[in-house]
């Protein structure tokens, strides 16, 4: 929601500052708040952790943007005609730019830069079947992204919140696992005795 507040915010002023007479669309869209975190080299050293620290918060920024646009678009897919103009517009604005802001090495900010474009882009006329003409609305899109990426996000903390209790089992059962076929295949090999009888080798 900050990006959304911040670009009220740069738009109130742009339009305080602006002469009547002259309609300029502005440079800027909202404050890179991410961007500024990761140039703040003070906040990501004083904290020990991995070398790429900024690179992984950079890509998970990335990626949580790409796959809130591949959620709306297929929940747009599924629609059907309720949502084709929303669906038509953001599958060729995504698609003409995909490139340029997700694939690849990329510098800091990306996503930032994807989803200021789009507010930053005029609602356009989209002719559709039997000469309906409708409106495609830039900023209704990437506000839909933003409450997108703020689920996916949440999603993705809860997943990792379970990582540890995931990991923990998996290597239980692989030890298991071992360890039944340890006993399957050789029981003397455990220091037990053939018939089974020694529990020096049981799984703890």
């Amino acid at each position: 929601r900050r990006i959304l507040e911040s670009y009220f915010q740069y738009a109130r002023n742009e339009r305080d500052k602006r002469d009547v007479d002259l309609q300029t669309t502005p440079d800027v869209a909202f404050e890179r708040t991410a961007v500024n975190i990761l140039n703040n080299h003070t906040g990501f050293q004083a904290q020990t952790g991995s070398p790429l620290r900024k690179g992984n918060f950079d890509l998970l920024c990335n990626l949580c943007t790409q796959a809130s646009v591949h959620r709306l678009l297929k929940r747009f897919r599924e629609a059907g005609e309720a949502k084709e103009v929303s669906y038509r517009w953001l599958s060729e604005f995504y698609a003409d730019r995909v490139e340029e802001y997700f694939d690849g090495d990329q510098p800091y900010g990306r996503a930032d830069d994807f989803l200021e474009e789009l507010l930053l882009s005029s609602p356009s006329l989209i002719h559709q079947d039997g000469g309906k003409v409708a409106l495609a609305d830039p900023f209704g899109l990437a506000e839909q992204i933003i409450e997108t990426r703020d689920d996916i996000v949440k999603e993705w903390k809860e997943e990792m919140r379970n990582v540890p209790t995931h990991h923990q089992d998996g290597v239980r059962r692989v030890l298991l696992n071992k360890q039944m076929a340890a006993w399957g295949s050789s029981p003397s090999s455990l220091g037990g005795d053939s018939d089974g009888g020694s529990n020096d080798g049981g799984f703890q």
